[in-house]
């Protein structure tokens, strides 16, 4: 917990000023759970109360990243595309304690411009179904024209509680 700048662990009695005052804390779990005070007077009369947390699990990512070769044949060659997958095989993002996905943030290092680009979706916009989830990131007529084509990315969930996961970090690989 923090009070006045100070952190107190577990166990430690902390120096609260007279009147209602703020103590923040941040979890360190991800299950709910009681916290009990004891709180008392410079007069020796004490209380006890015990409230309840309920701590709201993040989201998972799962996420990888892919480029393929679309509509080969043809003295045209191929065309080319950069997937992003949010879900696949057996391994898909997902929330949790009746939330569900509702945002997908992707940073993705353009090889060209020599920046970083940033993307926001729907999660519900995501093509595909089922265990093959995705979103198209480019579609080329020539694989030297790729952004995106072996370049670094980052991908993060958010659900309907507002909570982001953590950051996934991958690289496009070819396929």
């Amino acid at each position: 917990m923090t009070y006045n700048n100070q952190i107190y662990r577990e166990g430690e009695p902390i120096p609260l000023d007279y009147g209602s005052t703020r103590i923040d804390f941040m979890p360190v779990t991800e299950e709910s759970f009681d916290i009990d005070f004891t709180i008392e007077n410079s007069t020796g009369i004490s209380r006890q109360v015990s409230e309840s947390v309920t701590v709201l699990k993040k989201p998972k990512v799962a996420a990888k990243g892919e480029k393929r070769n679309i509509n080969c044949g043809g003295l045209n060659g191929c065309d080319y595309e950069v997937l992003l997958f949010t879900c696949f095989e057996t391994n898909c993002s997902e929330a949790y304690q009746g939330a569900s996905l509702q945002q997908v943030e992707i940073r993705i290092y353009n090889r060209q411009d020599r920046r970083w680009d940033t993307f926001l979706y729907n999660y519900d916009d995501a093509r595909g179904d089922g265990s093959n989830r995705y979103f198209k990131l480019e579609e080329e007529p020539s694989e030297g024209r790729l952004k995106y084509l072996d370049q670094e990315y980052e991908v993060r969930v958010m659900d309907t509680n507002n909570h982001w996961s953590i950051t996934y970090t991958g690289r496009i690989a070819r396929v």
